[in-house]
């Protein structure tokens, strides 16, 4: 009974473990906001312009300046280990007028 109890507590409190580490919506897009920002593949895509748009798309985003536009994909990777899950993004071409 008590061998019983042990692995119920323990399965318990590995699961709760798992769903706290994980971020609030906020701090996910935050930290991939930040990490398609930092992107200089995105900065030559605008052309260098200031960023004036960031829309949420089925795939990622796309970020609009003035005359340019680009696509990014955000690739979700599920962790292999209880915290927060990691992310690729891939910065399509940019599209300039």
């Amino acid at each position: 009974m008590k061998l019983t109890n042990l692995a119920v507590t323990g399965f318990a409190l590995f699961f709760a473990g798992q769903a706290h580490a994980a971020l609030s919506g906020y701090w996910d897009s935050s930290k991939i906001l930040h990490s398609i920002l930092g992107s200089n593949d995105v900065a030559n895509s605008l052309k260098q312009q200031p960023v004036e748009s960031i829309t949420r798309t089925d795939s990622g985003y796309q970020i609009k300046s003035h005359s340019c536009a680009v696509d990014v994909t955000v690739e979700r990777m599920l962790p292999n280990k209880p915290g927060p899950s990691g992310f690729k993004i891939r910065v399509g071409p940019g599209h300039c007028q």
